[in-house]
């Protein structure tokens, strides 16, 4: 499985989750009926009936807080991908950094230095994208 399918089904997975606790929720506030149906209640109808058709910018403030602290598990899983690439990359930077120095050994100094500025070079354009990223755990709870 490559990067892309590993972070779709994080990603896939986390949308379960999130659906799941909603569905919990909802059902947590209506009525099961005795025919095995369940019932929304008025109040939650006219809540989640206009906050469906809402725009995220017109929402209340605390309507807001909650769609940023979902959206911010989002966040969270990215970046913890994003700390997983840089650790393998920073263990193929290492091996690189290994293979030129066998190279330099056998007098191919040329090949050595082209293989650590590569790596150089893969290394800092991370480090940008690492930075550009910055990230600080969101606090717990809503």
């Amino acid at each position: 499985m490559d990067e892309k399918d590993v972070l779709t089904y994080k990603l896939a997975d986390l949308c379960h989750l999130q659906w799941s606790g909603w569905m919990a929720y909802l059902f947590s506030k209506g009525t099961y009926n005795e025919d095995g149906t369940w019932t929304m209640p008025q109040w939650a109808v006219e809540r989640w009936g206009g906050q469906m058709v809402t725009p995220y910018a017109e929402l209340s403030e605390e309507e807001k807080a909650n769609d940023i602290y979902e959206a911010s598990r989002f966040q969270t899983l990215l970046f913890q991908h994003i700390a997983d690439i840089k650790k393998d990359m920073d263990e193929r930077l290492r091996k690189a950094h290994d293979i030129a120095d066998t190279y330099r050994e056998i007098g191919l100094d040329g090949v050595a230095n082209t293989l650590n500025e590569l790596a150089y070079n893969m290394w800092y354009v991370f480090q940008h994208i690492i930075h550009a990223y910055e990230y600080a755990e969101p606090e717990e709870g809503r």
